[in-house]
């Protein structure tokens, strides 16, 4: 390993960041066994990998561990395809039935099972708040008849108990304004449409293990 300090010193503060990061967001007692793998793996390689940067010498590094990290990386990741949705419970809010009905489509070939539906704000809010405990993660468009998608999580965010309810916002425009106000008011994720498999399944599986996520 050839590195110059000063990309010694990039690397090492690069996954030290990634390392403290993770470790200021415990898993949730909810998390999939196939999900605690791979972050406890995620850490460790993080961890070797500092090591090694910082060893120079490759006699000074048990390599063979670094090895067996990356194994067990490749295995966690290998159970991610069959990761089980079935348990959680999505509320899909979007007065435009046919996006609201493409997104469904999209959760249930993943496997998401439990769904409530709303193409109101105001009714949304009621829906949140009659659950004994939150969603696992609200989809909301942002450009909605009587009451903004914006309004809704600014008047959700105001009780404790949603604070940390995964939210992701759904725009028409890439407009910066809303969105430095939807991040202020507290959104997860925010997705400009055309809404894709790309776009929308990779943030929800993120945020379902990561709640605290932009």
């Amino acid at each position: 390993m050839d590195l110059s300090k000063e990309e010694t010193k990039i690397v090492v503060e690069a996954l030290g960041q990634r390392y403290k990061n993770l470790r200021a967001r415990p898993l949730r007692s909810s998390t999939p066994a196939a999900d605690r793998a791979n972050y406890e793996s995620t850490i460790k390689l993080i961890d070797l990998t500092i090591k090694k940067v910082l060893s120079y010498k490759e006699d000074n590094f048990p390599e063979e561990e670094m090895d067996e990290s990356v194994d067990d990386i490749e295995a966690a990741e290998s159970l991610e395809n069959e990761k089980d949705y079935s348990g959680y419970q999505l509320l899909l809010v979007d007065d435009d039935t046919t996006d609201r009905s493409k997104v469904r489509s999209m959760l249930e070939e993943q496997g998401f099972e439990n769904f409530d539906e709303s193409d109101d704000g105001h009714n949304a809010i009621a829906l949140i708040k009659e659950k004994a405990k939150p969603y696992d993660l609200v989809r909301c468009d942002l450009n909605m008849p009587t009451i903004s998608g914006l309004d809704v999580l600014k008047l959700v965010r105001q009780e404790e108990k949603y604070s940390s309810m995964p939210f992701i916002m759904i725009s028409k425009k890439g407009n910066k304004k809303q969105f430095e106000e939807a991040v202020q008011a507290g959104v997860n994720g925010y997705i400009v449409k055309p809404i894709t498999a790309e776009n929308l399944l990779p943030k929800i599986d993120l945020l379902l293990q990561w709640p605290l996520l932009l």
